[in-house]
């Protein structure tokens, strides 16, 4: 995609081809251009703790039920799930 200003000109050139040369286009064209206005949408960048997307009711970058990818200090962890973990001694009474 060409820059945002070529755009621009390109589409005034355009309509007003009969009217001006191109040199003369590019001089009135500036007064009709918005600088910074974009012509494609941007993405949002998700934020630890908002809504997860995928598991409603959970929050974004937390561990959820059925992950093998866990975050342990901001960080993504692989690692195999343990369902007995802690002190927890088997076989006695």
């Amino acid at each position: 995609m060409a820059n945002a200003w070529i755009e621009h000109l390109k589409k005034f050139w355009s309509k007003n081809k009969g009217k001006m040369s191109y040199s003369e286009a590019m001089k009135a064209a500036r007064k009709t251009y918005k600088k910074g206005a974009t012509l494609t949408t941007s993405k949002t960048k998700s934020t630890k703790g908002a809504k997860s997307k995928t598991h409603k009711g959970d929050k974004d970058y937390t561990t959820k039920k059925g992950d093998k990818d866990f975050h342990e200090d901001g960080k993504d962890v692989k690692k195999p799930k343990k369902p007995y973990k802690g002190n927890v001694k088997h076989g006695t009474k």
